[in-house]
């Protein structure tokens, strides 16, 4: 699965978290499927100024600074990249 996670090298753009996936439709054809990014103020402002329809949030740390009003928010919280992968239904198996 492809992601945009809006990081050129070290550094995160939030025109690039943000942008519109190239889509080929006749061919099922999608430059990515998923944003993922960690938290942080700048994550924050971006989910904050280009709000999604679904949110999924992994861990247990306090996300007050997203605005919440509006998004489907899920609360996944995992002890290993095992069960996220499985969550996300990346994987047909939990090992």
């Amino acid at each position: 699965m492809k992601f945009q996670n809006g990081l050129k090298g070290k550094d995160f753009y939030q025109g690039e978290f943000l942008k519109i996936p190239e889509v080929i439709e006749n061919r099922g054809w999608r430059e990515f499927q998923l944003r993922i990014c960690i938290f942080n103020e700048e994550t924050a402002k971006a989910i904050n100024s280009k709000k999604s329809d679904d949110l999924f949030i992994v861990g247990k740390d306090d996300f007050g600074k997203i605005d919440t009003q509006d998004i489907n928010i899920e609360f996944l919280e995992v002890s290993n990249l095992n069960e996220l992968q499985y969550l996300l239904i990346l994987t047909e198996n939990l090992e």
